[in-house]
């Protein structure tokens, strides 16, 4: 969500912070309610100059669980934001990113939504962590947007690895209702 508010007073989509960044600066105009997050996101969406992109890239955490939430209960998370922990955390990121696929898919039919997966932290960085019911849940949004394109990568790749991961390590979306593609190259089979 702090990424989203960094957005709201800009002219222009900005480049994310790192997520090293530590103390995060305020913003000048926080999200405060569920109008705010409609209304960001609507200024989000309309700095982002999409006649000049060819896909997003983002991240989809397997420390998340991804699901549906509905208005009510991003309002009440919205309200215990000072207190705000993993559960919340997850309701932002849900509602968030629902909201923003129901936008693109309505403006700009056919967009490739490109997404990193199993980037998250492990010892020395050796392996990917992707749980099963992530990929369950991630298809079921996938399904959900059946006028976008979706394309995944593994992202456990560093420069510390020797070999790269066969293209059975790679996450696969086996089933696609109609309606948009989905493929799933692994980042580090280059």
């Amino acid at each position: 969500m702090y990424e989203l508010e960094r957005t709201w007073t800009a002219s222009a989509p900005e480049p994310p912070i790192p997520v090293t960044l530590g103390a995060r600066p305020d913003v000048p105009r926080p999200i405060r309610t569920l109008k705010d997050v409609h209304d960001c996101l609507d200024h989000y969406c309309a700095v982002t100059p999409y006649d000049r992109i060819l896909n997003t890239a983002q991240h989809f955490s397997t420390d998340f669980d991804y699901r549906q939430v509905s208005d009510a209960e991003m309002s009440k998370a919205l309200e215990r934001r000072a207190q705000a922990g993993p559960e919340e955390r997850d309701i932002y990121a849900n509602y968030i990113i629902e909201r923003y696929l129901q936008r693109l898919e309505q403006s700009h039919e056919g967009f490739i939504f490109q997404f990193s997966l199993g980037a998250d932290p492990l010892p020395f960085e050796t392996a990917s962590r992707i749980r099963q019911t992530t990929l369950r849940q991630l298809g079921e949004l996938i399904a959900r947007h059946p006028k976008l394109n979706f394309q995944s990568t593994l992202q456990a790749c560093t420069p510390t690895r020797r070999s790269a991961p066969s293209v059975a390590s790679c996450p696969t979306f086996p089933w696609r209702p109609t309606g948009g593609t989905i493929s799933s190259p692994c980042s580090c089979a280059r």
